[in-house]
């Protein structure tokens, strides 16, 4: 079926325009053909205007969206009045069209029912006046034989206004409601007499101010921006300061100083290196992305590897002309790599501190000494001591925390056999009345020495291959102790639907499913049938199980990978009991998508059943989205938080992003036992109540967030600005490389 056109010929002597024709009805081609045929036969040629008008309906038949709406128009023309207005009209309903498809349908269709309003308008107001039933029926009846055909077009012309107002008014209705449940979600008072005890509605009022104080700083002039740099960082800003803040502004990017404190953490030990011994285990490494000359590429062999190096190069390659010449040298592993011991770190730092000042403006210079000699040295990549596979990873991590902390000189556990082990009653200093108060502090393993046997990165790794020195190397992730420098993952610079969902975000919130849904591999480590119910991702699937918990629940025995919440800890899900189970089944939908295959992985034959895969998109038609770790960071959390939906994230690992992202403000965080997992689900999915409408602001808050602070404009601004510093770090003259140009005259 396409969208055809009835002719109807007129003789002008019986008071008639001509050819008319109504954008209306739904036809097979072959009919269409042979009515014009026969009009052709009644009138002779068919003018050049009512071509162009068959010629662009007959364009239509692959657009069926916008067949249905143009369809929808239903206005009888005369085309012999103002036949180039019309034409000019028509065409410009159908291609703004094509354009609004690009939005939601119910945009698309405003739009072409505002732009059919206009029409009708812009014809009356010009003398081109609808033919309406009424009339076409007092012309007909003086031609003999054509009461049926007054009829018909008497009916048609009912129809299509009936439909008109009903897809007017359907769309009155849904936008009317959407933009109440907005209003609604936006005005929610965290204060409500009814909620303001319970500690969800404490950490998101705290969170609000928290983000309020912070973005109170925002930056909108150069001379303020250094002025905040140099009160915050004790220097002067690196050469080419004033580019990078010009491009940021022209970006629409939001330039708050603290949203750069990664940078610094992860340079600071790099201050007290040689920096001539620096650049040349920069230059040498075995992929690097070098800029040179105002232009990046990418060095090394990425034969059968993912395409990371490609991604990167070609986000520095998008300012490379900015920057001074640089080499980053990249970590081709998921996981981090750089333990350095708490001793080492903390003289590095001690040292950094020593000898930062801010030199005097004379002494400033912005010249950089350039790569030439490292570039003519071709040097082998330097090696350092690596650990490998057989050594404990965790026993390698725990060098890392201060002596005060709780994992100092904890061992790890050598027998994974028996079932996880968790903390009794647990209430960590991080946590307000059992619920994630301070993000940082729980991603922290130094912290939680229980971590050690409850996360696969502990347990046995992938791919270990890690050092206790101090050397140059880029990444998407690490640990909070690890040394790397961090970057944004390259799987957030892909734009395919795998990790961010494509441009599909999700409908909104009163269309979605209630409750979780999760969907992954059972990625995190290699998993044994000795160690397996250890790992945290086998973890939460058997958590989100509902027949799982309700076998537990009949037979007293806990399940293999957890421990069902302290009830006096979150008394809210002694309402649950009994019913625990059959309540999670109706909330949460969780299931691994690939595993080690049954020969490989026997023991997970009677636990776990593959699931089809579930694009990102699909997984946006629910309200809340878990996202824990895989055998690094998770590389969909950046698609989370721009979709409708609410992501709720457990972690270990850091990020570029984490310092422009208030939890309980963006996101809800829970805790990497899990153990605030079911009740948090029991709060926010409670069916269109407080819990829901909390969830709700959350995830319209953190979407719009992310859309400011996420894009990738924002990307390469980070990354721009700590290529500034690194190039600074590795040159001999650093401590007089500076912007001082605001500051000169004063």
């Amino acid at each position: 079926m396409i969208l055809g056109t009835e002719y109807t010929y007129l003789p002008r002597s019986l008071g008639g325009g001509g050819w008319t024709a109504s954008v209306l009805q739904v036809m097979p081609a072959a009919p269409l053909a042979h009515q014009l045929a026969q009009c052709r036969a009644l009138s002779g040629p068919v003018p050049e205007t009512e071509l162009q008008v068959t010629s662009l309906i007959q364009f239509m038949p692959s657009f069926p969206c916008v067949q249905l709406k143009v369809s929808a128009l239903g206005t009888f023309l005369d085309l012999h009045r103002s036949r180039a207005k019309t034409i000019v009209a028509v065409r410009s309903i159908v291609v703004i069209s094509f354009l609004s498809l690009s939005f939601d349908s119910t945009f698309a269709l405003a739009l072409t029912l505002a732009l059919a309003l206009a029409l009708t308008l812009t014809l009356a107001l010009t003398g081109v006046t609808p033919l309406s039933a009424h009339r076409c029926r007092a012309m007909l009846v003086k031609v003999g034989g054509t009461s049926h055909c007054s009829a018909r077009l008497a009916v048609r012309y009912i129809v299509v206004a009936c439909l008109s107002l009903v897809l007017l008014t359907n769309l009155v209705l849904r936008r009317g409601i959407r933009f109440t449940d907005r209003r609604e979600a936006q005005q929610i008072s965290i204060d409500n007499a009814a909620t303001k005890h319970h500690a969800v509605w404490k950490l998101m009022r705290d969170a609000k101010a928290y983000q309020d104080a912070k973005l109170a700083k925002q930056s909108h002039r150069l001379e303020t921006a250094a002025a905040r740099y140099r009160e915050r960082r004790g220097r002067h800003p690196p050469p080419g300061f004033d580019q990078w803040f010009r491009a940021a502004q022209e970006a629409g990017a939001i330039v708050v100083e603290d949203f750069f404190d990664r940078i610094y953490k992860d340079l600071t030990p790099f201050w007290a290196l040689d920096p001539a011994e620096t650049r040349r285990r920069a230059n040498a490494w075995h992929h690097v992305v070098r800029v040179r000359k105002g232009t990046a590429r990418g060095d090394g062999d990425t034969t059968d590897l993912v395409p990371w190096l490609e991604l990167w190069t070609n986000l520095v390659g998008e300012f490379a002309k900015f920057l001074p010449d640089v080499d980053m040298p990249i970590n081709y592993l998921d996981e981090s790599r750089l333990l350095v011991p708490h001793e080492t770190m903390a003289k590095l730092v001690n040292k950094e501190g020593r000898e930062r000042r801010m030199v005097d403006v004379s002494q400033v210079t912005s010249q950089y000494r350039g790569l030439d000699e490292e570039d003519a040295a071709k040097s082998d990549p330097y090696e350092p001591s690596w650990h490998g596979p057989d050594e404990q990873y965790w026993d390698l991590f725990v060098q890392t925390c201060g002596s005060d902390t709780p994992a100092s000189g904890v061992k790890q556990v050598r027998d994974m056999s028996g079932l996880p082990t968790f903390p009794r009653n647990y209430t960590p200093s991080y946590a307000y009345q059992g619920y994630v108060q301070n993000f940082t502090a729980s991603r922290d393993p130094c912290l939680q020495p229980h971590l050690r046997q409850l996360h696969g990165t502990f347990i046995e790794p992938i791919s270990l291959s890690s050092t206790q020195e101090i050397i140059p190397l880029f990444g998407g992730s690490k640990l909070p102790t690890n040394n790397d420098i961090l970057i944004p993952g390259a799987m957030y610079l892909d734009q395919g639907e795998f990790y961010s969902g494509g441009n599909s975000h999700g409908s909104s919130w009163r269309w979605k499913k209630d409750g979780a849904v999760w969907r992954g591999e059972s990625s995190g480590g290699r998993a044994k049938q000795h160690n397996w119910h250890h790992f945290h991702r086998q973890r939460l699937v058997q958590m989100l199980n509902g027949t799982v918990l309700s076998r537990a629940e009949e037979t007293g025995v806990r399940p293999e990978t957890f421990e069902l919440p302290s009830p006096e800890l979150y008394p809210s899900l002694r309402r649950r009991r009994p019913g625990l189970g059959q309540w999670v089944k109706r909330v949460a939908d969780a299931a691994f998508v690939r595993m080690c295959s049954l020969t490989e992985c026997p023991f997970y034959a009677t636990t776990y059943a593959i699931a089809e895969h579930l694009p990102m998109k699909k997984q946006y038609e629910y309200k809340i989205l878990p996202d824990v770790d895989g055998n690094s960071f998770s590389a969909r959390f950046r698609g989370f938080l721009r979709s409708t939906s609410l992501p709720i994230k457990a972690t270990i690992y850091e990020e570029w992003h984490d310092d422009r992202l208030t939890p309980w403000l963006h996101f809800v965080p829970f805790d990497n036992t899990y153990q605030d997992l079911l009740p948090l689900l029991d709060i926010l999915s409670d069916d269109g109540g407080p819990g829901d409408a909390a969830a709700r602001l959350m995830a319209e808050q953190g979407r719009t967030w992310s859309e400011q602070v996420l894009r990738r404009e924002d990307m390469q601004l980070y990354v721009w600005r700590l290529l500034l510093e690194w190039a600074r770090v590795c040159d001999d003259n650093r401590h007089t490389l500076g912007y001082v140009d605001d500051v000169k005259e004063l």
